[in-house]
C-alpha cells in the first residue's frame, strides 16, 4: 500500500480496487450507466479528484514466512461507490482513499450524508437509508433529523414513502415522477388505484400540483359513488377505447362519402372531441375496380 498525499491532515492511501468491497448500508441502488461512462472518461483524463472513504474489515492481510503478502487486507467502502465503479471501468488498478475508523452505524451515517450532500439519491433510497439508520442507531425521527441537520417532518415524509410497494416505487422512478408525486399517491388506499394514477400522470404529463388535484377529484368521485351505492370505480375505465370507437366511426362516415370534420383537444382531466357533419354536399366516392 502506498501513501500518496495528505488532505486536511488525513493520509490518502492508494488501495487496490480488488480490495474494496461494497458497503452493505450504501443507500444508493440506482446508477445511471451513461453517468458512469462519462465519469470514467473524466477519470482517464484527470484521475479521481475526490478520494473514496473506506474502513478496514475484520480480516487482516496474511503473510508468508518470507514476509510476502498472501492475501491483501480487505476494506469496506463507506462513500464513493459511483467513483469506484467508474474507476474500474476506466481500468484503474488502485484508487485514492481516506481510511475511516467508523463503526457500522458511523459508516451508514457517512454513506448517507455524503450522498445527501451530493444529491445522488432518489427519494426512496433516502427513505430506506433513514429507516435503516434509525434501526441501527436506535434513534427516533427527531434524533435522526438532528444528526442529519434536517427537520423531523422531512424525515417523516421520506419514511412514509416506504408504504408504497416495490412495484409502485419502480414505476414512479421509471416514469420520472417526483417525490411530491409519490406523496400525493399515498392518499389512495388501493395499490390498483395508485398504479392506475401513475400511468395516468405519466401519459398526461401532469405536474405535482395537477396530480394532487386529480387525486383529490378521484377520491371525491369514489366517495360519492360509495355514498349512493354505486360501486363503479370512477376513472378506472380506459377512455382510449371510446376515443378509438369515435375515430373508427369518423372513418366509416368518411368512407360513406360524407366529408365530416373532426378536432380533438386534451385537457388536464378531459378530452374534447368535436364533429362537424354537413347536411348537404355528400361526396360520392367510387372505388377503382
Amino acid at each position: 500500500m502506498e501513501f500518496d498525499a495528505k488532505i486536511k491532515g488525513k493520509r490518502i492511501l492508494m488501495v487496490p480496487v480488488s480490495s474494496i468491497k461494497p458497503n452493505p448500508t450504501q443507500p444508493r441502488r440506482y446508477f445511471d450507466k451513461g453517468d458512469i461512462d462519462r465519469l470514467a472518461e473524466s477519470i482517464k483524463q484527470v484521475g479521481i479528484i475526490s478520494p473514496l472513504i473506506i474502513r478496514r474489515r475484520d480480516n487482516k492481510a496474511t503473510f508468508s514466512i518470507a514476509g510476502e503478502a498472501l492475501t491483501p487486507e480487505q476494506y469496506e467502502l463507506i462513500a464513493g461507490e459511483r467513483r469506484l465503479k467508474a474507476a474500474k471501468k476506466a481500468g484503474l488498478k488502485k484508487v485514492p482513499c481516506i481510511l475511516s475508523r467508523s463503526d457500522d452505524s458511523g459508516s451508514a451515517v457517512l454513506a448517507l450524508t455524503e450522498n445527501l450532500q451530493r444529491k445522488d439519491l432518489n427519494c426512496f433510497e433516502e427513505a430506506f437509508a433513514m429507516q435503516r439508520l434509525m434501526f441501527m442507531t436506535e434513534s427516533t425521527q427527531s434524533e435522526l433529523a438532528e444528526t442529519l441537520g434536517i427537520s423531523q417532518s422531512a424525515v417523516a415524509n421520506k419514511v412514509r414513502l416506504l408504504k408504497l410497494s416495490s412495484d409502485e416505487r419502480d414505476a414512479i422512478i421509471n416514469e420520472g415522477l417526483t417525490e411530491r408525486h409519490a406523496r400525493a399517491l399515498l392518499k389512495l388506499d388501493s395499490k390498483g388505484d395508485r398504479m392506475f394514477m401513475i400511468k395516468r400522470i405519466s401519459e398526461r404529463e401532469l405536474n405535482a400540483a395537477e396530480t394532487e388535484r386529480a387525486i383529490e377529484e378521484f377520491i371525491k368521485h369514489r366517495a360519492e359513488s360509495e355514498k349512493t351505492g354505486n360501486r363503479r370505480v370512477v376513472g378506472m375505465v380506459d377512455v382510449r377505447f371510446f376515443v378509438n370507437s369515435i375515430d373508427n366511426a369518423v372513418k366509416l362516415i368518411r368512407k360513406a362519402g360524407i366529408d365530416v370534420g373532426s378536432t380533438r383537444k386534451e385537457n388536464v382531466d378531459s378530452i374534447e372531441i368535436s364533429l362537424v357533419i354537413p347536411k348537404t354536399g355528400v361526396k360520392i366516392v367510387e372505388e377503382n375496380k
